[in-house]
């Protein structure tokens, strides 16, 4: 592969499922013969966080063929159970998991954001990483961007923008959009890595729960 793929980062599809990495960070890599090896087959490239942040794919939409979901049926009997009292009470819901990094949360909220698609809800799905902790309101912004279907990448830029230019009117801004956006449809917001949000968007988004009928639905790991 080295020869085949210099300068880069690849792995065959086996070693890229034993990871246990999101989806995203890796990239399919045109196929190329390689030595020893009778047909070319696939080789993904490793590109990590940075492009998954510029490129901000969220969950992923598609099962992964490679690594299938296994022993989480009281998981999803659990969401499963929390979704039809939120379609029955019409109320805000919270849901949490918590497991260490590696437990195989963010698949798990994949699979979950899957279900909730094929229930006809609207799926609304960002994952954070540590460095979203020093950018102020950066999740709130990206949720709202998301929401209204806009894919761009959040800069230090924008976020020191908002850290000094948004005030209590921009907790009312995004309570309209998100109640415009949704259009009276049942809204399932999913959050992987939710530790890594910043307080400054906790702040704004604990308050927007009260006030917008979604299901949010975060991973989470356990605090020191």
């Amino acid at each position: 592969m080295m020869v085949a793929y210099p300068g880069v980062v690849s792995c065959d599809a086996e070693t890229c499922a034993a990871s246990r990495l999101p989806s995203y960070c890796f990239r399919a890599l045109p196929k190329r013969n390689l030595k020893g090896v009778i047909s070319p087959t696939t080789v993904y490239q490793y590109v990590g966080t940075t492009e998954k942040q510029q490129r901000d794919v969220g969950v992923a939409e598609e099962r992964s063929p490679y690594g299938p979901l296994l022993g989480r049926e009281a998981e999803i009997d659990r969401f499963e159970c929390c979704l039809e009292a939120y379609e029955h009470l019409e109320e805000p819901h919270v849901l949490a998991f918590v497991g260490m990094p590696g437990s195989g949360k963010s698949h798990l909220l994949a699979e979950l954001a899957i279900l909730g698609r094929a229930a006809g809800h609207r799926v609304i799905a960002v994952e954070r990483t540590e460095e979203n902790l020093k950018q102020p309101f950066s999740a709130i912004h990206l949720l709202v961007a998301r929401a209204l279907g806009l894919q761009f990448p959040i800069t230090d830029e924008v976020c020191r923008m908002r850290h000094t230019e948004w005030n209590s009117a921009f907790h009312l801004t995004c309570t309209q959009v998100l109640q415009k956006v949704l259009g009276g449809e049942f809204g399932i917001f999913f959050v992987d890595n939710a530790h890594f949000v910043d307080s400054e968007s906790w702040s704004i988004m604990w308050p927007l729960l009260q006030s917008v009928t979604v299901l949010m639905v975060m991973s989470l790991a356990p605090g020191p």
